[in-house]
């Protein structure tokens, strides 16, 4: 994707959110497209300084649930962004220059703070409290060892420690989040390393590996891989969603050559199902408050649309395809707004990156 944009460009919008009316969801689950209601649906534009420079090209992204703020790696200002999202129409606050562009983040509620992988290799802390001087800011940048960027991480509640993929280096930084300190690292790894995911059944950390076909299962405590998933059926994932109460693994599988999204079963380590109907994308994400996976893709025709899966229960483990309402050209982020239920997608309407907002079906 290029990144020079015109000065015309920069003056006319530099984020919108696009608010889709979705169809009720289906009772008995079964998969269907969620159409806009009255055709094209509203767009509402949410101004953006000019002292923010450049225009936005969202990476992944997190939300801080209790203090109503949605955080986003930037790889065209070179720093996270921040909104508002106390109210379904989300506002842009701020960026955080700092040097180096932003990709995964991640929200730490238990320490509030957000932990953010930049393109220097370093894991950018953000303060979240907000009876601190500091929020909103950066307090702290760890440096992982790698000499390429530190792409897309996950916290570990139970450990109190983040994961940062080193995607073309074969290793994941182990940080104690607490001290905002490098205490190890995962090496050995092969292939391009995505998104690493804890699992709140096991206790374990999951890592996949596109270019393998592969699951990465390591232990958080001693830094070790203790198993190789080979996922068995073409898939390539990119993205990595966990239920820690089913224990299934949501794999997003990347590109139109995998159109699809495979199921895991991380007790026997075997897939349970799949779904070729939504095609491939980059993020999947899981959430606990909707027990829904969302999962942004391509499909056959080309259509970008975010993916709503019912997350199942311990008896009836598989997930369900529920709604699939079409969005602009997605990038690979999602995130998902508990209080107004609301699911955040980053996208490109018309050559501009934008922040489009998807009800959750009902």
């Amino acid at each position: 994707m290029s990144r020079h944009v015109s000065l015309a460009a920069r003056l006319a919008a530099a984020a919108a959110i696009a608010v889709l009316t979705l169809a009720p969801r289906d009772s008995a689950l079964a998969p269907h497209a969620a159409e806009a209601q009255g055709g094209t649906p509203p767009v509402m534009v949410a101004q953006i300084p000019m002292e923010a420079q450049n225009l936005r090209y969202m990476d992944i992204m997190d939300i801080d649930q209790a203090n109503h703020r949605l955080y986003t790696g930037d790889a065209w200002t070179g720093g996270p962004d921040i909104f508002d999202v106390s109210t379904p129409n989300a506002q842009y606050l701020t960026t955080d220059f700092v040097r180096g562009a932003g990709a995964g983040t991640r929200w730490a509620p238990d320490l509030q703070k957000v932990f953010i992988g930049m393109s220097d290799g370093t894991v950018a802390v953000i303060d979240t409290d907000p009876a601190s001087p500091n929020v909103g800011k950066i307090i702290d940048r760890v440096d992982t060892g790698g000499h390429d960027g530190a792409d897309e991480l996950d916290y570990d509640p139970l450990h109190h420690k983040v994961f940062a993929a080193h995607r073309r280096e074969g290793f994941v930084a182990d940080i104690d989040a607490i001290n905002d300190v490098l205490v190890g690292t995962i090496s050995g790894l092969h292939g391009i390393l995505e998104q690493p995911r804890f699992n709140p059944a096991d206790g374990m950390i999951y890592e996949v590996n596109p270019a393998d076909n592969v699951v990465y299962e390591y232990d958080p405590n001693a830094d070790t891989l203790v198993n190789t998933i080979d996922i068995g059926t073409p898939c390539g994932p990119m993205g990595l969603a966990i239920n820690g109460t089913t224990n299934v693994a949501f794999l997003a599988c990347g590109g139109r050559s995998n159109p699809t999204a495979v199921y895991l079963d991380l007790k026997s380590d075997t897939v349970i199902g799949q779904t070729p109907t939504t095609g491939g994308g980059d993020s999947a994400i899981y959430d606990p408050v909707a027990n829904d996976f969302f999962f942004g893709s391509r499909g056959a025709s080309g259509v970008n649309q975010m993916n709503v899966y019912a997350g199942g229960t311990p008896s009836s483990p598989i997930p369900q395809l529920v709604a699939s309402p079409q969005v602009a050209d997605a990038a690979g982020g999602v995130a998902y707004d508990e209080t107004n239920k609301i699911i955040y997608v980053a996208g490109i309407q018309n050559g501009i990156p934008v922040l489009l907002g998807v009800p959750l079906p009902q």
